[in-house]
């Protein structure tokens, strides 16, 4: 009913929270994608033999909101968010989203242990920079939580924000373009470099002016035709 096209024509998922006093209420947020551009980008995937196991909103939103917040000069970061009595961890780097699973993180050393492991594997060339833990509960000596990383007066005063209203938050700057970097997967030679204008552009825009000031000449005739039509049949 929201969308202006047919349900199966979408991925989607949706996340409930209890609102108000009591929690009598209860929000709902639902995000949404065309099934035809999530299936481009799988298949672009695919043929670069990096097949996806799922497609989900989370890690994607965490990694631009944590891009915004740090900045793009921050070190890795990875973002630790437990769901029952699992561990989930989001890595992600500069705008780009490295890594999202599950891990162990008790028997590997806590949450920073696995992050430097991480790194080591997946981002070996930062190994050497300070990296960043980020919890979604309450953060430990040297973590930091969803929260607190946000820029000064991110959130208005007195408000909490949740978990679920963070992801929908982070989903919403990446959409705005505002959350990480844009990554172009054609081949180099296809890829168009943008450049500034050029005669092409310059002749459309002569052309079209040229059109519009025959148009509002054209305009102008008639009407001076009609009224000395009208100006002649008066006297």
């Amino acid at each position: 009913r929201i969308m202006p096209v047919a349900s199966d024509q979408l991925y989607h998922a949706h996340s409930l929270r209890p609102v108000g006093s009591r929690g009598e209420r209860v929000a709902v947020s639902v995000v949404a994608a065309l099934r035809e551009r999530v299936e481009q980008r799988l298949t672009v995937l695919e043929d670069a033999e990096l097949t996806p196991t799922s497609v989900t909103v989370q890690p994607a939103a965490l990694c631009h909101y944590a891009e915004f917040c740090l900045g793009e000069n921050a070190g890795p970061a990875g973002i630790f968010v437990r769901e029952g009595d699992r561990d989930y961890v989001t890595v992600c780097s500069r705008g780009f989203l490295i890594a999202s699973h599950h891990v162990r993180a008790s028997a590997e050393g806590g949450y920073r242990g696995v992050l430097l492991r991480e790194i080591e594997r997946s981002l070996p060339e930062r190994c050497g920079e300070q990296a960043v833990v980020v919890t979604a509960a309450s953060p430990q000596e040297g973590e930091l939580s969803l929260e607190n990383i946000a820029p000064s007066g991110f959130f208005p005063a007195g408000v909490t924000a949740s978990e679920s209203e963070i992801i929908a938050i982070g989903a919403a700057l990446g959409q705005l373009g505002e959350g990480g970097a844009q990554m172009n997967l054609l081949p180099e030679a296809m890829v168009a470099i943008e450049q500034g204008i050029g005669l092409r552009e310059i002749g459309l825009s002569a052309l079209v002016g040229v059109l519009a000031l025959i148009l509002v000449a054209s305009i102008g005739l008639k009407n001076l035709s009609i009224s000395n039509a009208l100006a002649a049949e008066l006297t």
